[in-house]
């Protein structure tokens, strides 16, 4: 009795949540782990069969899948409980990574891009698929007073699974290792199953009215005319996607030149994956708010402009893996724990009732517009000047970014 009294005395002290909010994080690390694990792998089986160049193409078909797949997770969001639905999705997403998974190993083009793009959409919905449940388990104060929580646990999650996936690259196959993704989901919906049932949903979910999609557009194109802040908010977001496609392209291109073989491309990409959501928390915790402080909103506006503008310069007078991993800091760090915090108080700007509308048509629709357009714009430019002529256009897209960004600094 007194070893087992022993034991639980020392299971008290592992670091195990046993509230609900420390649930609802651990549930978003585990997501984050699954995502980015598969993700990284994923992406380095695309660069190392179809190279650099397969990546503005795959913008391309991203954008094509993406759209009809937020029209039906638009559809089923407001029809019942997000915790339930969450879990019949982890159910979904596990047996389409498996599929997606066994259709990659006979290879060929098709097999390529239906997995990075089918992994690259279902994770994206599953990121915002918890966000939105966590709508029904906390309340606005306490969502504010837990926001850094969730936040962390989702970079510690991705830093996790970049850092396991790296490291079991170097001694797995890739291809056999990708199937430690569908685990990986299957412990998350294990997980959200107990944790529903121990703590149901705190809130009454109450049907949203449907309306057509022409109906939609009729109503932010009212917004728009009105409200000018949220034009310029839509720019912004079509800038920010063009100019992190334009930088990822060139980064990618560097990084498929650096590891021609596979596994250690694999390797490479989890590890880095997990240095970046290192650097991510460093950023988040230690930099974003100082500068935020220091500098204000308006000026916050340029700084992710200007530091992608210097990314490019130095891509194209140093195209180098050093400078290259660099670059992905910048356009991946500094836009998720930087820039997104200085465009959610841009949003603050637009009147409170508009903001949802606004939200969802920059997510669902100018995002989506932003990656096919980026995708075919670089074909072109690659095409006729090669690498250089890419990396004027991320400068001259970084001067179009920093002009908005200026013109919202006035506004907020």
């Amino acid at each position: 009795m007194a070893l087992v009294s022993e034991a639980e005395t020392q299971a008290r002290r592992l670091p195990i949540p046993g509230t609900r909010i420390g649930h609802l994080v651990l549930c978003g690390f585990l997501i984050a782990t699954a995502n980015i694990f598969g993700s990284s792998l994923a992406a380095a089986r695309f660069l190392s069969t179809q190279g650099g160049q397969g990546i503005a193409t795959y913008y391309i078909v991203f954008a094509l899948i993406s759209i009809p797949a937020w029209a039906i997770y638009a559809r089923f969001i407001d029809r019942g409980s997000r915790a339930t639905l969450l879990q019949r999705y982890l159910i979904v997403m596990t047996a389409l990574t498996t599929l997606l998974i066994a259709a990659s190993g006979l290879g060929g083009l098709v097999a390529d891009y239906a997995l990075y793009v089918g992994i690259s959409v279902l994770e994206l919905l599953l990121f915002s698929l918890y966000m939105v449940m966590l709508t029904d388990y906390l309340t606005a104060r306490e969502m504010s007073r837990f926001a850094t929580r969730i936040t962390v646990s989702l970079s510690a999650g991705s830093m996790a699974g970049g850092l396991l996936a790296g490291l079991l690259a170097d001694h797995v196959e890739p291809f056999w290792l990708l199937f430690g993704m569908p685990l990986l989901l299957l412990a998350c919906f294990v997980h959200l199953a107990w944790l529903s049932r121990r703590w149901p949903p705190a809130g009454e979910w109450t049907a949203m009215g449907e309306a057509s999609v022409l109906e939609s557009l009729r109503g932010i194109g009212r917004i728009l005319r009105g409200v000018s802040i949220a034009v310029l908010l839509s720019a912004a977001v079509f800038l920010n996607i063009a100019t992190q496609c334009v930088s990822e392209y060139m980064v990618f291109g560097i990084y498929a030149e650096s590891f021609p073989d596979e596994q250690a491309l694999a390797s490479f990409f989890g590890l880095m994956s997990g240095a970046l959501n290192l650097a991510a928390v460093l950023i988040g915790l230690g930099l974003t708010e100082p500068l935020m402080k220091r500098l204000g909103v308006a000026r916050m506006n340029l700084f992710f402009p200007v530091s992608l503008g210097l990314s490019f310069v130095a891509m194209m007078v140093s195209p180098v893996l050093a400078v290259a991993m660099f670059a992905h800091v910048v356009y991946d760090g500094f836009s998720n724990n930087i820039d997104a915090p200085v465009m959610a108080v841009n949003y603050n700007a637009v009147p409170q009732r508009f903001v949802g509308q606004v939200r969802v048509f920059n997510d669902s629709l100018i995002y989506p517009i932003a990656l096919a357009a980026s995708g075919l714009v670089i074909l072109l430019v690659d095409f006729y000047t090669g690498f250089l002529g890419v990396g004027v256009l991320g400068i001259l897209m970084s001067l179009a970014f920093i002009g908005v960004g200026w013109a919202l600094g006035r506004k907020c």
